[in-house]
């Protein structure tokens, strides 16, 4: 088993008093609205370097790619 990492440390340290179940489903919902806000950052910054505008996503989003083989 690998050490734990330093984020891993503090998510410990946290965790070490009690804390109520309201407090629990808090700290879980401000992880993962972190989580989010990161990963979404990196999608911009991949569609940025990649040239993509809002323009082509939004085409993207709306057109039909899948291939029906019966309807030949």
């Amino acid at each position: 088993m690998e050490p734990l990492n330093s984020a891993q440390k503090e998510i410990l340290n946290l965790f070490k008093y009690q804390h109520s179940e309201k407090e629990l489903v808090e700290i879980k919902q401000l992880i993962s609205e972190y989580l989010f806000k990161k990963a979404i950052a990196m999608a911009d910054a991949e569609a940025e370097a990649k040239g993509y505008t809002k323009e082509v996503m939004k085409t993207w989003a709306t057109e039909h790619t899948r291939h029906n083989p019966i309807s030949k």
